[in-house]
C-alpha cells in the first residue's frame, strides 16, 4: 500500500497545478449488469467489484450501481461517476466528475456520447489513437487482474499436463477450441453451454470460482484464449490474459495488438491448427522459461493490477477541473 501511495503521489505531481493531496472521494461505478442473480455472473460485475475493492483500499468511498437497480438514497452525494459502458448510454448527474472506461465493444458508443465525459479511458492503444483522431482526449487504461487471487502457485507442480479453456461459447464455436480439435488436441473445458457444440465430453466443470480458476491457470500446461473478433481487430486485450499471465501460465491466444509489449512472450499467438501443435509441443517450447514467466507474472501484478488502475483513476479525478 505504501508503494501505491508513493506512485499516486508521483502521478499527482504531474498536474500543472503542482502536487495534489490524496483525495477522499465518493465514487459510483455504474455497470450494465442486471441487479438480480442474473447479473451476479456477468464479467462486468466481477470487474467492478475488483475495482471497488481497489478504490476503497486507496481511501475512497465506492459503490457499484447496476443498471435498473433502485437508486441509492445517498447517490446525490457522489463526486465521481465512472461508467463501465454496456449496451445503453448512462444519464450523468450534474456537478460530478464523469469518467467512462471502455473495456469492450467500442463501436456501440458514439463519439458524441464520449464527448460528454470529463475523462475517457479505453482498454486499447489502437482505439485510443482512433478516438484522438476524432477529437476525443482519450487515454489508454488496459484491463487488469487481481493479484491477491491470480498469482503463481509456488507450492504446486508447475504443470498438470492439462490444456485448459475457461469460458462459455458466447453463441459461437470458439476459434481456439476449433483449432485445438482440428490439431487433434482435446482440451479441458471449464464452463457451461458446450453441449450445443457437442463438446460436453470435454467439460470438467460448468462453473469455476475465481480462486479455483487461478489454480487451474497456474498449474496448467497451457491456457487457451480468444477474443470477440471486433475486440481483437481493435486491440482490446482480454481480461483473461491478465489473469492467466499473473499466475505464470503459458497462454495461447489469437492475435491482438501489443501482446508482446504487454506480456513479454508469456502469450504466444496461434493462427492455425499447426500453430497450436507447434506451441504445445514440449520439444519445441516457444515460451519463456519458468523463471522468466514468474518474473513476467510479478511485473503484471505490479503494473496491471486493479490497484494500479484505481491509482490512475484517482489521479485523474484529483486533477480534474471539478475537484
Amino acid at each position: 500500500m505504501a508503494d501505491l501511495r508513493e506512485r499516486l503521489s508521483r502521478a499527482l505531481v504531474r498536474s500543472e497545478s503542482g502536487t495534489v493531496a490524496l483525495p477522499n472521494l465518493r465514487w459510483s461505478i455504474r455497470i450494465a449488469s442486471h441487479p438480480d442473480r442474473r447479473g451476479d455472473v456477468w464479467g462486468d460485475t466481477h470487474f467492478a467489484a475488483s475495482l471497488q475493492r481497489a478504490l476503497v483500499g486507496l481511501g475512497q468511498i465506492a459503490y457499484v450501481d447496476r443498471r435498473g437497480a433502485p437508486p441509492r438514497v445517498d447517490a446525490h452525494t457522489d463526486e465521481v461517476v465512472l461508467v463501465i459502458r454496456g449496451l445503453h448510454a448512462v444519464e450523468l448527474p450534474p456537478d460530478v466528475t464523469s469518467m467512462i472506461w471502455l473495456i469492450s465493444h467500442p463501436d456501440t458508443v458514439p463519439v458524441s456520447e464520449l464527448a460528454t465525459y470529463d475523462h475517457v479511458f479505453v482498454a486499447s492503444a489502437p482505439w485510443e489513437e482512433s478516438l484522438r483522431s476524432k477529437g476525443i482526449d482519450a487515454r489508454v487504461l488496459l484491463q487488469a487482474t487481481e493479484p491477491t487471487i491470480f498469482h503463481p502457485d509456488l507450492e504446486a507442480d508447475e504443470n498438470s499436463g492439462d490444456i485448459v479453456f475457461v469460458g462459455r461459447p458466447r453463441g459461437v464455436y470458439r476459434p481456439v477450441l476449433r483449432a485445438c480439435l482440428e490439431a487433434g488436441i482435446e482440451p479441458v473445458i471449464y464452463g457451461d453451454g458446450w453441449e450445443a457444440f457437442d463438446l460436453g465430453r470435454l467439460v470438467r466443470s460448468t462453473y469455476l470460482p475465481a480462486e479455483q480458476t487461478a489454480r487451474v491457470y497456474a498449474t496448467a500446461a497451457y491456457v487457451l484464449n480468444d477474443h470477440w473478433s471486433d475486440m481483437a481487430e481493435k486491440g482490446f486485450i482480454s481480461n483473461r490474459l491478465f489473469d492467466a499471465v499473473a499466475t505464470g501460465a503459458r497462454v495461447i491466444s489469437d492475435d491482438v495488438a501489443e501482446l508482446d509489449e504487454t506480456f513479454g512472450g508469456a502469450v504466444q499467438v496461434f493462427r492455425s491448427p499447426d500453430d497450436v501443435l507447434r506451441l504445445t509441443d514440449p520439444a519445441n517450447d516457444a515460451f519463456p522459461s519458468r523463471e522468466e514467466r514468474l518474473r513476467i507474472a510479478a511485473t503484471t501484478a505490479r503494473d496491471h493490477s486493479f490497484d494500479a488502475r484505481a491509482l490512475e483513476l484517482i489521479a485523474a479525478a484529483a486533477t480534474s477541473s471539478g475537484n
